[in-house]
């Protein structure tokens, strides 16, 4: 981590109390927007994935320190590819058949909302 991005990572913790995930950061913000492809959002997606790496944590750590954040289903996606970046993720398929095939490890790890993906996913309430 760079001290810039250590700069960061500490500044941001001092604000929340912790390392928040994407959607306690940018709450209205779509975990495909563009936001987070640009900018302030791009650079945290990239402060939190190093952060994340540093935390040497298990797979059931990690799964816990999103559940306690309670994730919007419309994220589950997004934190499927943070704790199983190995796998294939069959990125050429729709969001909604990948959902499905990833919610047997999504339940088994605690996560309770997968089967409102699709509907939170499509939400018109997202930025």
């Amino acid at each position: 981590m760079t001290d810039w991005e250590k700069k960061f990572v500490d500044e941001t913790i001092e604000e929340f109390g912790y390392m928040p995930a994407p959607w306690v950061y940018q709450p209205n913000c779509h975990p495909y927007s563009i936001g987070w492809r640009m900018g302030r959002g791009e650079s945290y997606m990239m402060y939190i994935s190093d952060w994340l790496s540093s935390q040497n944590w298990s797979l059931r750590e990690t799964a816990e320190y999103f559940i306690k954040q309670n994730p919007p289903a419309a994220w589950l996606l997004w934190i499927y590819e943070v704790l199983f970046p190995v796998e294939e993720n069959e990125y050429d398929k729709p969001e909604v058949d990948r959902i499905k095939a990833y919610r047997e490890k999504l339940e088994d790890l605690g996560f309770k909302n997968v089967s409102s993906f699709s509907e939170d996913f499509n939400s018109s309430k997202w930025q």
